[in-house]
C-alpha cells in the first residue's frame, strides 16, 4: 500500500461495531469485518470511476489475496 497525499485520500465508510456483530468470545465476527472491507472497496472503486469521468458502472469483488487480523475488534470500536 502506498501513502497517497492527503488531498487524494477519502473516507470510504465509518462503522460502529454493535453487539449483534459479536461472536461467542465477545469480539466482532471476522466475516462482519470482511463485509465492511468489501463495502469500503466498492465505495473506493466508485470514487475512482467518478474521478475518471465514467458513469456509474457495475462492480464486483473478485477476490482478496489475504486479510490478517492482528487485534480483536470490540463492541463500540470504530472502524475507519
Amino acid at each position: 500500500m502506498t501513502d497517497k497525499p492527503t488531498s487524494e485520500r477519502h473516507m470510504a465508510i465509518k462503522v460502529v461495531m454493535m453487539p449483534r456483530d459479536t461472536n461467542p468470545h465477545g469480539t466482532i465476527f471476522g466475516g462482519v469485518i470482511l463485509s465492511y472491507i468489501d463495502q469500503a472497496g466498492a465505495v473506493g472503486a466508485y470514487h475512482e470511476i467518478r474521478k475518471a469521468g465514467c458513469g456509474r458502472k457495475p462492480i464486483v469483488t473478485v477476490g482478496l489475496k489475504s486479510v490478517a487480523f492482528h487485534r480483536p475488534v470490540f463492541v463500540g470500536d470504530v472502524s475507519l
